[in-house]
Parts: structure tokens; sequence; C-alpha cells
């Protein structure tokens, strides 16, 4: 269930995440790669997008969660650049935790990974506040492309809770509710 209210949003998260969650990005290291938090609850999938990730020499995998309780006990103290998340998962699933991941950190760029191809669930992950869509099974070619697009497109929060804005013209949740979707099945 996704949260509609900012002020559900702030108790809630605050169940969720440590106190002592940084606040700000942190210095990049000195090697320049984007990083990656991975979170699926199969470790095939975690490992597989983490060699397609690392093998492109853009992007360094800093996390590996199997949960979403996990990872947002861990993704606040990582600070990645971006979260490739799985929506199926036990217990809570991917689209909650991108709610509760976009209000702790609002420039996390998340992409939902998912086998999962349907209109209904590109609205809510756009709801949710993902930046991408992915269906598996994902080439290495369609994850790198998505990764990088995800980190180089400049979305920022407009003034719905869950709206966005591109390059300064209003793109009401990404354009009638539509995410750049990625998918070899359509």
């Amino acid at each position: 269930m996704i949260p509609s209210s900012s002020a559900t949003l702030s108790g809630k998260i605050a169940k969720h995440l440590p106190a002592n969650a940084p606040t700000s990005r942190p210095v990049r290291v000195s090697d320049n790669l984007l990083t990656v938090c991975i979170v699926d609850d199969e470790e095939n999938d975690r490992l597989t997008m983490r060699r397609t990730a690392e093998s492109s020499s853009e992007f360094r995998c800093i996390g590996l969660h199997s949960n979403a309780r996990e990872a947002l006990r861990e993704i606040p103290r990582l600070r990645p650049d971006v979260v490739l998340l799985d929506i199926r998962m036990p217990g809570m699933d991917g689209l909650e935790c991108a709610v509760l991941l976009k209000v702790a950190m609002p420039e996390l760029k998340i992409v939902v990974v998912t086998g999962l191809l349907d209109t209904g669930w590109v609205d809510k992950s756009c709801h949710a506040g993902a930046d991408a869509y992915l269906t598996k099974p994902i080439s290495a070619a369609q994850c790198v492309a998505t990764l990088k697009f995800s980190v180089h497109t400049e979305l920022r929060w407009g003034k719905e809770p869950w709206g966005f804005h591109a390059g300064g013209h209003a793109a009401g949740r990404h354009a009638g509710n539509r995410l750049p979707v990625n998918g070899s099945r359509e």
C-alpha cells in the first residue's frame, strides 16, 4: 500500500530508517564510478545485476539486499546514486520501499526491475517514485543503458507528492503516468 500524503509518510519512514541516517550526499570517491545498490529476493538475480552493472566500468555495486527492510536500513547509510529494486519480495514490497526511500533521499534514482510487464504496475511504480522500469529477463545492454539514463536524466519533485518535472517542463508523473520502460516483451 502506497501512503497518500507526506504527513503519513513522515511517521511511517521514521519506523524504518536509522535515526542517524545521513542527510547529505557523501563526497564522491576518487574512482568517479556511480554507485548502485540492488534489492531483490532472488540471489541469482542480485548477483547477475551486480556483474552487469560493474561490467560497464561506470558503476560500482556498494550493496546487495535481499529484502526491503534490509534495504531501508542500509541504503540511507550507503547513499548510492541509483537502486535497482524488485517489486515482488516477501514482507514489504518494492513499491512501498521505493516510496520510503524517495522520502528519505529525494535525489536517489530508483529503477524497478521486475518480471511484471503490465501498465498497471508501471503506473504504480511511477506513483511510488521510480525513475525507470525494466522487465526481466534483461540484457546487459538494457540494464546499463537504463542505469545511465536514470542517473543522467534530471527529474525533480513537483508540487504533487509524486509528480515530477523534467527540464523545466511539467511532466506530470512522467507525462501521463508513464515511466521510461525498457523491456524485451511489449
